[in-house]
């Protein structure tokens, strides 16, 4: 059986873009970091629908359904660690925008939730690091700012 949450324990809300390295070193980052602070997380994962996905029906389900997986898994490692842990499984079209629109109602339903993301960070930063990895997590961090919603981006290095 699954803990329950506890409403005197913080809350930890993640932005995951699936079962990876980014997600998992921002996890394990935020645990390392914070420890004993946090009773209660939240993932969310944002599947983007785009025209590489909106083909079909058929196409979104399996978009859907592979979200689903993502965070059950996240959920279900939590769970085993004795903390109380629920995914949010988004579609969209702007990734921005889908978190901002529910951060407010997670800051209702859990007092004091406090965001983390990763964002990938390399040793020598060259034009094309930048082209090839977003700054999705800034964007997401500003407008959750002017909401007054605490955002942590954890640096995450890539060596090599």
């Amino acid at each position: 059986m699954a803990p329950a949450y506890d409403p005197a324990g913080k809350t930890a809300v993640f932005l995951v873009s699936g079962v990876n390295g980014l997600g998992l070193h921002t996890l394990f980052t935020a645990l390392r970091t914070f420890r004993h602070v946090f009773r209660n997380f939240v993932f969310i994962e944002v599947g983007l629908i785009d025209t590489s996905v909106f083909k079909s029906e058929a196409d979104i389900a399996e978009l859907e359904q592979r979200i689903q997986t993502d965070l059950e898994r996240y959920v279900r490692y939590m769970n085993r660690q004795g903390f109380f842990a629920q995914g949010l499984p988004l579609i969209g079209t702007e990734i921005t925008r889908e978190v901002t629109r529910v951060a407010e109602g997670l800051g209702r339903q859990y007092p004091g939730a406090i965001f983390f993301g990763g964002q990938i960070v390399f040793p020598n930063e060259t034009v094309f690091s930048g082209w090839l990895h977003n700054y999705t997590v800034f964007a997401i961090q500003k407008r959750l700012y002017y909401q007054g919603i605490p955002v942590f981006v954890l640096p995450i290095r890539l060596d090599g």
